[in-house]
């Protein structure tokens, strides 16, 4: 076997790495879904490889070409992603860095709450393509720098991690890549093969061994990987993220974090059911009353206080009940949803299910000593609510309900959301009417938007936060409306579950992206009443009997309060000039504040590379070949002509196998090629063996190389030695 030799040998290690590389980021796709981000990142990945290639072959320090390609990296994620909300931008400013974190922060984020395979996304592409260059950047300082290529497996595999870890079935095609480009390093790193030096054997023992810890990693990916799928806690998320198919059964958390953002949520199957009725409402999985100004958090009723749940029992809450429709039958099949609470519908209702199951009805939930399994299958005969607006407003106020319904958690800023509660129902007669004031205060789209990110905490009141950032998913807006409603004296609570599916039909469908959370509001004589805060870009239409016609359909928003340290966002659209980052406006006919910061990088840029690639050729042409560097250059030149020598052959030994090599092709050396061979040995002897290295030892000694490479190419097959030339010979790095 030829093994390639001197540039080309560089450019086979090169394409080694980038073919590791690509084939862990492939392995990625079970975790995020395929997309943009793939060829971004291999593009990323093959680019910086060409400029640090380029280093490597005329660099003697093993450091600069890393720390180089280290600093590219940097400065090409700023420009692709520094701009205002994770966007290229071709504008460095002051903010880059920040907006850059920014970006990063939220990809942290999405990947904590999301169940595989997310959704890509620009924060999760830049985090997916700044892993695939650092990955690199380590391999070639490992197989390269280090010059322990066989070391950089163990680099490698970090591109496996999430997947091995999270036990996700990667692609084996991902594999098959990493597997390969993982042996071509090995084959282009390898030493020449010598007679007698046992490297053959050696060669063979290191393929050994790669294939074996290829397929040891193999095995226990396929071992690993369904044992983690149905451990207890492997799906257990904040609401409303849910998993897929992929990641094993899921359930949801009834610790609700309004710190957290919510994610991306998947399109996985949780129920199905059929019903003739065109709309029975949510699907209600739990209720919730105990808040802290943060998160939600109720211990569960133990199941031996609650009452049984037996073939056809009515569900009756406690309370009044709410006028309904007569039962419509529903039957349901429960998908991917593993939990210990059954989805019901929100108003009284007839269960028939087989297990172990009890009621709450307190709390107007179905709890089970088990949790759901796919396929598990119940009815229920559902009525659906028929209150009116007029029933609701002569609703009086209400002192029989659990005294946490009514209790608002003590922050620095709960006398402010206070103030603004009242500002908002200012002029609102009865309770009723300050519900419906509350809910469309917060649908109206000029002053909230849905959000699933949330913004860094500015105060110890998550409410407050809310309120003045102005941008929130479901869990937000519900818990606002349920907190201030407390604070007018109406009970609240918070329920979690699902929203109508997908409808075929009489058959709906509901998948992760329906779970949802909505307040509830107790009323005298009506019992617990939903309202529907969340914007009608996520929910569709608030309920029928939260819309009355003497409803205004917007409500002021108000003005900030003096305990604001921040200013309040004015409920009317903004017609002021955008303000960049920096804090200035852009003006017709000027240069962006930004500018001189991606001139003087972009200057920096042109005369560093200018001045690098100039000092590369200066230091090729210069670079002195010393007699150790130029004997290993000549042997591995020699090796293809079948010229090889082992560590352990003498100079003298070398020149006369040369020289007898050349004489069996039917050729000799000229006198001055001779001479070339005699001095490259001599050399090599007097720096090993001589007290003092003369001057021979000292110069350089790139010319006798060429010389007698190009001879015994010329000897043996009648034409120029491979990659031959001056510029062809490895520097001395």
């Amino acid at each position: 076997m030829i093994v390639p030799s001197g540039p080309t040998r560089s450019v086979a290690v090169r394409i080694a790495n980038v073919v590791m590389v690509t084939g862990g980021l492939a392995t990625l796709t079970a975790a995020v879904e395929p997309g943009r981000w793939l060829v971004v990142s291999v593009l990323a990945v093959t680019t910086v490889a060409a400029i640090v290639g380029v280093l490597r072959d005329g660099c003697r320090n093993a450091l600069i070409p890393t720390v180089t390609g280290l600093a590219l990296s940097a400065l090409g994620l700023a420009i692709g992603y520094g701009g205002p909300g994770g966007t290229f931008s071709l504008v460095l400013d002051g903010g880059t860095v920040g907006r850059l974190v920014a970006t990063a922060h939220e990809a942290v984020s999405q990947a904590n709450g999301s169940f595989p395979p997310m959704a890509s996304s620009t924060p999760i592409e830049l985090l997916l393509v700044a892993g695939g260059l650092v990955v690199y950047l380590l391999l070639d300082a490992v197989a390269v720098g280090l010059r322990a290529p066989a070391w950089s497996g163990l680099v490698a595999i970090a591109l496996w991690v999430p997947t091995t870890v999270l036990g996700l079935p990667a692609p084996w095609w991902g594999f098959a890549i990493s597997a390969t480009g993982y042996l071509m390093l090995l084959a282009a790193s390898t030493t020449p093969a010598t007679s007698g030096s046992g490297s053959l054997a050696e060669r063979a023992r290191l393929t050994s061994l790669t294939a074996r810890y290829i397929a040891g990693v193999a095995a226990a990916t396929l071992l690993v990987a369904p044992a983690l799928a149905y451990l207890p806690v492997w799906a257990s998320v904040t609401l409303p993220t849910l998993g897929n198919d992929v990641g094993g059964p899921v359930h949801i958390s009834s610790d609700l974090d309004l710190r957290a953002d919510l994610g991306s949520r998947s399109g996985q199957v949780i129920l199905t059911y059929t019903t003739t009725s065109p709309d029975i409402g949510p699907l209600r999985v739990f209720t919730m009353t105990s808040f802290d100004g943060r998160s939600w958090s109720d211990p569960e009723s133990p199941t031996s206080e609650l009452a049984p749940v037996v073939s056809g029992s009515r569900l009756v809450p406690a309370g009044p009940q709410a006028p309904a429709t007569p039962g419509v039958g529903v039957e349901v099949t429960i998908g991917r949803l593993q939990d210990t609470h059954l989805p019901i519908t929100i108003a009284p209702r007839e269960l028939s299910i087989t297990g172990s199951w009890s009621y709450d009805a307190a709390r107007d939930e179905v709890l089970g000593r088990q949790a759901t399994t796919a396929g598990l299958t119940y009815s229920m005969s559902a009525s659906i609510p028929t209150w009116t607006a007029t029933q609701l407003a002569a609703a009086g106020r209400i002192v029989d309900v659990p005294v946490e319904a009514l209790m608002v958690p003590q922050t620095s800023k709960t006398s402010a959301v206070r103030q603004i509660a009242q500002k908002v129902t200012a002029g609102a007669a009865t309770p009723y009417e300050q519900a419906v004031a509350l809910q469309n205060y917060f649908r109206d789209s000029r002053n909230f938007t849905y959000d699933t990110t949330v913004a860094p905490a500015v105060s110890d009141d998550a409410v407050w936060d809310f309120l003045q950032g102005k941008r929130g998913y479901c869990v937000h807006f519900a818990t606002a409306m349920t907190v201030m409603a407390r604070m007018l004296g109406i009970p609240a609570r918070i329920a979690v579950g699902f929203l109508p599916g997908q409808a075929n039909g009489t058959t709906y469908t509901v998948t992760g992206k329906q779970t949802h959370a909505w307040p509830e509001l107790y009323f005298a004589g009506a019992g617990w009443v939903r309202f529907e805060p969340t914007p009608a870009v996520q929910t569709g239409l608030a309920p029928a009997w939260t819309s009355p016609a003497t409803a205004s359909g917007s409500t002021p928003s108000p003005s900030a309060t003096s305990e604001s340290s921040h200013p309040q966002t004015s409920s009317l659209p903004s017609v002021a000039p955008t303000v960049g980052s920096t804090g200035s406006t852009g003006s017709t006919g000027s240069w962006p504040a930004g500018w001189p910061w991606t001139g003087a990088a972009a200057l920096i840029v042109v005369v560093g590379t200018v001045s690098g690639l100039l000092g590369l050729r200066r230091h090729r042409r210069s670079a002195n070949l010393g007699p150790e560097e130029a004997w290993a250059a000549l042997r591995q030149q020699l090796s293809g002509w079948d010229v090889p020598w082992s560590d352990a052959s003498t100079p003298r030994t070398v020149v006369a196998a040369v020289t007898r090599r050349v004489d069996d092709a039917g050729a000799a050396l000229t006198p001055e090629e001779r001479a070339a061979l005699h001095a490259l040995a001599t050399a090599v002897e007097d720096l090993r063996y001589a007290p003092e290295p003369s001057e021979a030892a000292s110069r350089d000694l790139r010319n006798e190389v060429t010389m007698v490479a190009t001879a015994v190419a010329r000897a043996v097959s009648g034409r120029p030695a491979l990659d031959g030339g001056p510029n062809a010979l490895p520097d001395a790095s």
